[in-house]
């Protein structure tokens, strides 16, 4: 009805504004600001990738999708980083419990085809603050993957103004339609100094094991948490939040180079 698109707009606007002036919402808590299915399927669509082209999945094997089990509704991405273990960003986990969980493994679609997987344990970093540091979770999948498609972690973290690589799904824009918005995504980006980061970005409590990066004409944003950053093929770090998710913004992701040691114990002590 006329009536609920204008609340559903009113609702949107109140979001960018929250976003743009620093207050944002944890992407798990926007997740819940509307039940409504049809709603949340348009939010995706306005708060995911910005930019970006559409790529297949055989590019990045290891990328797998996050959903929830009751609707099949992507809310995030994660990492293959073991044949049991999937690697992604505590924000969204933190508050799902292990039977609330989808992941989708071998497909470019985040809604069907490939292979899916229950998961029996979720390992959030002990050291995890709420907000940026250490925002980094583990998920246990209830099976073996069937195939060898782990990603590597790199050793060092990316030097300032490195090009690297975005993969994830969501939106090219916000006139993009569904099919299109559950499309695996691909683009490049640069290293930002995690300094000017933490100076331009206010009120983000920026960490150490935090990096930055951002692109003239590509950007990440809710819905689209997890989302892999690239360098040479080897995995640097995991989308968290972006202030306005616009181009030629700083995007925050946890820096996996810094939290290695932690991911390879934890899968190691809980194998």
């Amino acid at each position: 009805t006329a009536t609920s698109t204008l609340y559903f707009d009113m609702f949107v606007l109140l979001v960018l504004l929250i976003s743009t002036f620093g207050g944002g919402l944890s992407q798990y808590e926007f997740f819940e600001a509307d039940d409504d299915v049809n709603n949340v399927d348009e939010m995706r669509k306005l708060f995911s990738s910005n930019g970006g082209s559409t790529t297949n999945i055989e590019k990045y094997p290891y990328a797998a999708t996050i959903s929830l089990r009751r609707d099949n509704a992507y809310i995030g991405t994660g990492a293959v980083v073991d044949r049991q273990w999937i690697l992604t960003i505590a924000s969204f986990i933190l508050h799902l419990n292990t039977s609330d969980i989808l992941v989708r493994i071998g497909s470019s679609f985040s809604d069907r085809d490939g292979q899916t997987y229950t998961i029996d344990k979720t390992i959030v970093h002990e050291a995890y603050d709420g907000k940026f540091e250490n925002n980094l979770a583990l998920l246990r999948l209830s099976s073996l993957i069937k195939f060898e498609v782990a990603v590597e972690i790199s050793q060092v973290s990316p030097r300032t103004s490195v090009g690297v690589l975005l993969c994830g799904w969501g939106a090219v824009s916000i006139f993009d339609n569904k099919e299109s918005a559950r499309r695996i995504k691909e683009g490049q980006m640069f290293v930002n100094e995690l300094s000017v980061c933490k100076e331009d970005v206010l009120g983000y409590d920026i960490s150490d094991t935090n990096l930055c990066a951002s692109s003239n004409n590509l950007n990440t944003c809710r819905f689209n948490g997890g989302a892999l950053l690239l360098q040479n093929g080897a995995l640097v770090g995991l989308f968290i939040e972006s202030p306005t998710c616009l181009a030629n913004e700083h995007s925050v992701f946890a820096d996996v180079t810094k939290m290695k040691a932690w991911i390879f114990n934890q899968i190691k002590n809980n194998g």
